[in-house]
């Protein structure tokens, strides 16, 4: 081989190289968007149940309040 076309082969390896790395960090990138995307509606979901969760918490309180008689019953059941 002539040292030209070895010149032209180690450009195009380097080359082929950088895309290469340019291709990986955007695979990388797109993958922490899409973990910090899974973490946000990890958290959306808990705060949704933790909030329904209250929600029913007050309801049962306020259903117990009208009826303390049925209060001792489904206390007996939890």
């Amino acid at each position: 081989m002539s040292a030209e076309r070895i010149n032209v082969a180690k450009q195009k390896e380097e080359q082929a190289r950088k895309v290469w790395e340019a291709a990986a960090k955007a695979v990388k990138d797109e993958e922490a968007v899409k973990e910090k995307l899974c973490d946000d509606i990890s958290q959306l979901v808990q705060e949704s149940s933790n909030t329904q969760f209250s929600r029913l918490e007050e309801l049962k309180r306020r259903l117990e309040a009208l009826n303390p008689s049925r209060a001792s019953i489904s206390g007996a059941h939890n």
